[in-house]
């Protein structure tokens, strides 16, 4: 009998054939991931290297950033080069600034360079070794990173408008249907949530707009600020530009037992030396045309009214010569106020030099809080020079539309009415008001 033996059906053929290859290529598949392992462990590490580097760069650039701010604010200060140095080299070591073989941060004074609003004032320099994990293993020399950061000053404009309260609320006010054009800028030292306010239908035009506190725009209240100067929250400190001003003790006799001027009445009154003092005790009124001669009037414990009917002026008021109208008074609650009513012509200016240069209208410092300080004069109030109540209120409604200045320094400040306020610099030099050194607002600024 034939004995037949049958193939064993294709498909197994086919899996055996399968593991026939793999056990003869085993061996090369194991040489080629050998061979290939070091590249993708490579690729891997330089990955890693180069994302460390890449935050090592951010971290470079910040430090430059923040060395910058420092040495440009320290050039503001005055300081000289090796002062600015330490300063930049200080910010830089709290920002994680660490002198590793081979760094550097350089310190560049640039010395006002103009670039566009802004002038260029220092310029800082950070060379950095960069640190190395996996890439050592393939290259012998050591990166690196750097950046460079420009430092400028940005003039943010004039501070006409400054509440000096720390912490009321509404320290600088704006209220009702008014439309306050200042010309300058406002600025509040109160830290309150409703520091500078504009609430109402009021419109506020100025440059800039700046609070310790928070600017708050409520109703149908509108700001005006050119090149977006809002700045609430820790704006930049403006001083009280008088802040550290002696001013000179009152005469001790009175030369009237108060003043009165009746309407449709014209005089003239000065002190008995030119561009001296005067000091009036009981109530100053005018209704009628006041001619004051130069120099500084003392209201002692009494009010000013000047009535809707009055015209003052100084026709003598030439170069440095000017009238200050001092409101004084034995203790806080014995300083008098001033009301200063719509429709009054008023035509005075503070002198240019002397105790109270710059100074028109002046409330001693040891007054209550509790005053009322009434400025109504309306568009033919022109009164040129600061007015300056660093304890009380002030309620402003008036000022001349035309080029001048006038500068409110108070506690608080309060705007109920249409108002202008025009500050030319020439003016506020020709009153003896410093506007770059007292209230000229400058921001340091990141040029590239």
């Amino acid at each position: 009998m034939k004995t037949e033996v049958s193939e064993a059906p294709f498909g197994h053929r086919a899996i055996d054939g399968v593991k026939t290859w793999v056990k003869e290529t085993k061996g090369s598949v194991m040489v080629l991931v050998a061979l290939s392992l070091p590249v993708v462990v490579g690729v891997a590490g330089l990955g890693i290297d180069l994302s460390s580097w890449y935050a090592e760069r951010r971290m470079t650039q910040n430090i430059a950033d923040s060395a910058v701010v420092a040495a440009t604010h320290a050039v503001m200060a005055g300081q000289d080069q090796q002062g600015v140095e330490a300063e930049a080299m200080a910010e830089a070591q709290r920002n994680g600034y660490k002198a590793r073989p081979g760094d550097e941060l350089v310190v560049t004074l640039l010395g006002g360079t103009s670039m566009g609003a802004a002038t260029a004032e220092v310029e800082v320099l950070v060379h950095r070794s960069a640190p190395v994990f996996f890439t050592s293993l393939f290259v012998d020399y050591q990166p690196a990173v750097a950046a460079s950061a420009m430092g400028g000053v940005r003039g943010n404009g004039t501070n006409c408008i400054i509440g000096l309260d720390p912490y009321a609320p509404h320290t600088v006010n704006f209220m009702g249907n008014t439309t306050v054009n200042v010309g300058c800028g406002v600025y509040s030292h109160s830290e309150a949530a409703e520091s500078l306010y504009v609430g109402g239908n009021a419109t506020l035009y100025a440059n800039p707009a700046q609070a310790r506190g928070d600017i708050i725009v409520s109703g149908s209240g509108e700001i005006y600020s050119a090149n977006g100067n809002l700045m609430p929250f820790n704006a930049i400190n403006n001083p009280d530009p008088y802040a550290g001003m002696t001013f000179p003790e009152e005469p001790a006799a009175c030369d009237n037992n108060g003043y009165e001027l009746k309407p449709n009445r014209t005089e003239s009154i000065g002190p008995s030396t030119a561009g001296g003092a005067m000091k009036i005790c009981g109530s100053f009124t005018i209704k009628g045309n006041l001619n004051m001669e130069p120099g500084t009037y003392y209201i002692h414990q009494a009010d000013i009214t000047i009535n809707s009917q009055a015209n003052i002026r100084c026709p003598s008021c030439s170069g440095a010569e000017g009238v200050t109208i001092v409101l004084s008074g034995d203790a806080p609650g014995n300083v008098g106020d001033i009301h200063i009513n719509g429709g009054a012509v008023i035509d005075i200016k503070a002198p240019a030099s002397g105790p109270f240069a710059g100074i028109v209208i002046y409330k001693q410092r040891i007054a209550d809080a509790d005053g009322n300080n009434l400025l109504n004069g309306g568009s033919t109030m022109e009164l040129r020079g600061a007015i300056y109540m660093p304890t009380q209120t002030v309620d402003f409604r008036g000022g001349a539309d035309l080029p001048g200045c006038i500068h409110l320094i108070a506690r608080m400040i309060d705007f109920s009415g249409n108002s202008y306020l025009r500050n030319d610099e020439a003016v506020c030099t020709d009153v003896g008001i410093s506007v770059e050194s007292s209230t000229q607002q400058r921001q340091v600024v990141l040029l590239n």
